[in-house]
């Protein structure tokens, strides 16, 4: 009897829908912030810019290790997602340069996409901080529904795979909690 006890108050206190929701919540932040390299490929295709710019790069990481102090999350996962990020929007930019159609899209200035980039990262790394301040863990995320909501970005299997297992090893900062 104890023990339906404590698993009805679980259940009431820590409803799936929620560990569900922020699952979709973080794929959907992810996709929209992947869906924006394809606003990068164009401009770099008619800018005639390579796809690798490891200043940018540089600059990317930075402002990420800035992130995990300000959100206090552990900075090497941080870092290591957002390498995985950036690799798959260079996974993204070379399937777009291979693409004709890519050629007539929309371009769309450099300092408006990475406006944009830097409030979804904001976004993303709030919920994620949200998420385990309450539940310590990211729970409710699978690597099924994640891929699936990536399926039309043009990412390898491979590199899907890669960017969950960084996902799921962002972490809260033990020696640097608010």
């Amino acid at each position: 009897m104890k023990i339906k006890h404590y698993i009805y108050i679980f259940l009431v206190a820590f409803p799936i829908s929620t560990f569900a929701e922020n699952s979709v919540q973080i794929n959907s932040i992810i996709k929209a912030r992947l869906s924006l390299c394809h606003d990068v490929a164009s401009y770099k295709i008619h800018k005639n810019i390579a796809i690798e710019n490891l200043k940018q790069e540089q600059v990317v990481l930075a402002k990420a290790a800035q992130s995990a102090k300000k959100y206090t999350l552990e900075p090497n996962s941080v870092l290591s997602f957002t390498q995985a990020m950036m690799d798959s929007c260079k996974q993204i930019q070379h399937a777009d340069f291979n693409n004709p159609k890519t050629q007539s899209h929309k371009i769309i200035p450099i300092t408006e996409t990475r406006k944009k980039l830097a409030k979804l990262n904001q976004k993303l790394f709030t919920t994620l901080a949200h998420q385990l301040n309450t539940q310590a863990k990211l729970t409710g995320l699978n690597y099924p529904s994640f891929s699936r909501a990536f399926s039309e970005l043009q990412l390898s299997n491979k590199q899907q795979q890669t960017l969950f297992k960084a996902l799921k090893k962002i972490e809260l900062d033990k020696d640097n909690k608010k």
